[in-house]
């Protein structure tokens, strides 16, 4: 092994030391979050109950609730599943490094994956109980394979990658556009098998899109390069301008087919983006966190030659994006609101003495899953808080017993009682709902002046659909 491998792979190690150590630290220094609860939620059900909840109501990522599903049936909960999305990081690191020195030799791939590493989208998602740790691994792995052209490895992590997130799919086209350009023929066996093998996500990814055709329009493509960019290195306009100068003379230092599998890498990422000005999709940074080991080593292709020059710049620009991090999400550096996590545990041991098997809980919320930790028996029926048409869905699966809300500050309504901890008050109707038309009238007083969106998009549904059989009636008596 030369010195620069192994400089590279000393380097490697100690980012998944520091990664670790850092993960460890603060993995409970995030608040919970709505969507790492709704993974646990989901994941209570039976294995096939769960791949029928995803794959035909709710459409997503299979393989994210899959792991959420494991986590839930060996006994964990926010923790573990936290856990999960730290070792899908820290396998990463090997890989990005593997694939930024495939692209711009090892010496420069210690800086790529130093920066990747320092980079708000990696430490954030690294303890976000979500998919995008996952994507990152199974994206990384995937080009690795790719550039290595070992076929098999690379359908079967190119299958993965699919599973894991919708935007794998621009991911196979950007890969499948390098392979016709590099006139790969062993491949396109392999490509084959990889298209067939998605078939059957396609299904689920249309009932995913299905549910947010009706989306408000999304922010200019502009504003989605700034963000992402700025998240996958630093956001600071400044910073930014010198990461953007550097990536660019990096692009014209990479040579032949590396520099094709970046054009095509970012290209699948720009189309994301393009496709938001003209749809009701609406990609954030972690959707393109694909592209995290491209732009590192771009950044770091774009380096000084002269040592003397190129360490003190990764010094400055790894300091800028910790600084970003810090910025951009302080509770994971800092905790949340010590009276807030006091709040939510106290609502929590409450909730879990005095529940019922037919409560019927609004929304994914972290009380919810607090007290739910306590007592396996909590209930587990929930009204979608943030999705209109998968609320009515629910409510009229069966008649909805009594209302549970954890609602910010005080609450004015009749027919419910109220507990009160420290912001948060819970609240309960006094008895069975009984109907779904029942439910939404009570939570719309409930939750008057606060999230009210989805609750009348669900009762404008109910109403619409209320009225469609006696259309029907009508029509077919004349």
């Amino acid at each position: 092994m030369d010195k620069d491998r192994k400089l590279l792979a000393f380097g490697t190690g100690a980012c998944m030391t520091a990664v670790a150590a850092f993960g460890l630290a603060r993995l409970r220094s995030y608040p919970p979050h709505e969507d790492e609860v709704l993974a646990l939620f989901v994941g209570r059900d039976s294995l096939g109950g769960m791949l029928d909840t995803v794959l035909t109501e709710r459409g997503g990522a299979p393989l994210h609730y899959l792991l959420a599903w494991v986590v839930v049936h060996v006994g964990g909960g926010l923790d573990a599943l936290r856990l999960v999305s730290l070792v899908c990081a820290l396998a990463a690191i090997p890989l990005i490094s593997a694939l930024a020195g495939r692209l711009v030799g090892n010496t420069r791939a210690l800086a790529a994956t130093v920066l990747a590493c320092a980079s708000w989208v990696f430490l954030f998602h690294a303890l976000f109980g979500r998919m995008y740790a996952l994507f990152l691994l199974t994206a990384s792995a995937s080009f690795l394979a790719l550039v290595s052209r070992r076929w098999g490895w690379w359908a079967l992590a190119t299958l993965a990658v699919l599973a894991t997130h919708p935007y794998g799919v621009l991911l196979l086209v950007g890969q499948l556009a390098y392979l016709l350009h590099a006139r790969m023929r062993a491949a396109f066996p392999w490509a084959c098998l990889v298209a067939a093998g998605a078939l059957p996500l396609s299904y689920a990814y249309a009932v995913l899109a299905g549910r947010y055709a009706g989306d408000d329009g999304p922010k200019s493509t502009g504003e989605y390069v700034r963000e992402a960019a700025g998240d996958l290195s630093s956001g600071y306009l400044p910073v930014l301008a010198g990461v953007v100068v550097l990536a660019a003379v990096g692009f014209v230092r990479v040579r032949g087919l590396g520099r094709v599998l970046v054009a095509c890498a970012g290209a699948a990422a720009f189309a994301a983006l393009g496709l938001a000005t003209f749809t009701a999709a609406s990609p954030e940074s972690r959707h393109l966190i694909f592209v995290l080991p491209f732009v590192a080593a771009l950044v770091a292709a774009g380096l000084p030659r002269a040592s003397r020059s190129a360490v003190p710049l990764v010094a400055a620009l790894i300091v800028f994006e910790l600084a970003w991090a810090v910025h951009r999400t302080p509770e994971l550096f800092q905790g949340g609101s010590p009276a807030s996590e006091r709040a939510r545990r106290h609502a929590a041991a409450w909730l879990a003495r005095t529940a019922r098997p037919d409560d019927v809980l609004h929304g994914f919320h972290p009380v919810f899953l607090a007290a739910w930790e306590r007592d396996d028996s909590f209930p587990h029926r929930v009204v979608p808080r943030a999705d209109a048409k998968l609320a009515l869905a629910e409510l009229e699966s069966a008649p909805p017993g009594r209302g549970v809300w954890i609602v910010e500050g005080e609450v004015a309504a009749s027919d419910v009682d109220t507990r009160r901890f420290g912001s948060l008050t819970v609240v309960r109707s006094r008895g069975a709902t009984g109907s779904a038309a029942r439910y939404l009238d009570l939570a719309e007083t409930v939750l008057a002046g606060g999230d009210l969106e989805t609750v009348r998009e669900a009762r404008r549904r109910y109403e619409r659909d209320s009225r469609a059989p006696r259309s029907n009636r009508s029509t077919a008596s004349r």
